[in-house]
């Protein structure tokens, strides 16, 4: 699954710890200071061409918005630099950001919170 590539590619780049910090599809309630990656879909399949694009969207929380904000920038820098290169077990032709980090405003216990969708095409 691409989703353990992508945060093991984030843990290298400093992003967070898996099972501490950082998560996949799952944001527990603490720790105040984490990020968490979400498989989102993607574009249609061509069962033609051995590419598919997959869809991730990554949801930072915070303590402070400005550092919610650091750490999307910090997430859009490390994946924005992924360019035909295996990560794990699949091979990345890209990964884009969709938008600019974007603010969800404040959750119930008053912790920022920031997300950023992304495509990729990888190879199938």
């Amino acid at each position: 699954m691409i989703i353990d590539d992508l945060a093991t590619y984030a843990q290298t780049n400093s992003i967070g710890t898996i099972g501490s910090t950082l998560f996949e599809g799952h944001m527990p309630a603490t720790p105040d200071n984490c990020v968490c990656i979400y498989e989102t879909g993607g574009l249609e399949l061509d069962r033609d061409i051995p590419v598919e694009e997959p869809t991730f969207q990554v949801l930072i929380r915070n303590k402070t918005y400005a550092g919610a904000r650091a750490k999307a920038a910090s997430v859009v820098t490390a994946f924005q630099a992924v360019r035909n290169q295996t990560l794990t077990a699949t091979y990345f032709y890209y990964i884009f950001a969709q938008q600019s980090p974007y603010s969800l405003g404040r959750d119930e216990n008053e912790r920022a919170e920031i997300t950023v969708n992304f495509i990729c095409k990888i190879r199938r």
